[in-house]
C-alpha cells in the first residue's frame, strides 16, 4: 500500500468514468450504500464533518493536533467517514452492491512476489488469518489527530469499524478481534 499509488489509481479511474475522483465516488459508492455522511477532507477549517483531532505527547500527554490539509492525498487517504457509513459500505460489498462477488475476491486475494511469496495484502485490503482460523481483512487509517480500522470476517458476514480522533493507536487489531469473540459468544 502507498498512498501515492492509491493517488494513481484514482487518476484512472476519473480517465475511465469522465469525472472527477470525488463526484465518482458519490455517485457511484456513497450514494449507492447510502453513504451519506462520508466525504472528502477538503482541511478547510472547522468541519460539521470533523472531529478535533488528538495525539499522544513524548511525555504521555494528550494535545490537540493541528487541522491538516489532506487534499494532496485524495484517494488514498483525507477522507472523513462515520462507522455507520463504513458498516453500510462493507454490507454493500457483502450484498454485492458495489462489486460482483468475483470481483470482491480478486481484491481479497493476496499480492505474491517475483518468488512467489505471499504479500499478505490484497487491493487495498490487509489479509490474514484469525486465531480462529477463519479469514481476517482489514484496513487500518492512520493521519494526523485519527486512527481507524475496518475489519471483516466474511465467512460470519461480521464486520466492526472503529474510528478515533487520536493518532497512533496500534492495538486496533487486537481489539476488533475481542469484539469479534465478544459478538460470537467464543
Amino acid at each position: 500500500y502507498t498512498t501515492y499509488g492509491y493517488n494513481l489509481i484514482g487518476c484512472a479511474v476519473e480517465g475511465a468514468a469522465g469525472m472527477s475522483f470525488e463526484q465518482f465516488l458519490e455517485d457511484k459508492i456513497w450514494a449507492t450504500v447510502g453513504m451519506y455522511a462520508t466525504g472528502l477532507d477538503h482541511g478547510r477549517g472547522p468541519s460539521a464533518r470533523r472531529a478535533q483531532g488528538y495525539r499522544l505527547t513524548l511525555d504521555g500527554q494528550i494535545e490537540d493536533c493541528l487541522v491538516s490539509d489532506n487534499s494532496a492525498k485524495f484517494p488514498g487517504g483525507g477522507m472523513v467517514s462515520t462507522v455507520d457509513d463504513l458498516l453500510r459500505f462493507v454490507d454493500g460489498i457483502y450484498r454485492q452492491q458495489l462489486l460482483r462477488a468475483e470481483t470482491v475476491e480478486m481484491m481479497w486475494t493476496s499480492g505474491k512476489t517475483r518468488a512467489g511469496k505471499t504479500t499478505g495484502y490484497g487491493l487495498g485490503w490487509s489479509l490474514g488469518k484469525a486465531p480462529e482460523g477463519d479469514r481476517e481483512i482489514y484496513h487500518t487509517g492512520n493521519q494526523q489527530g485519527a486512527s481507524t480500522l475496518l475489519y471483516l470476517r466474511p465467512e460470519k458476514r461480521f464486520a466492526f469499524a472503529w474510528l478515533t480522533n487520536r493518532e497512533g493507536l496500534q492495538e486496533r487489531l487486537q481489539v476488533a478481534r475481542q469484539i469479534y469473540r465478544l459478538v460470537e459468544g467464543k
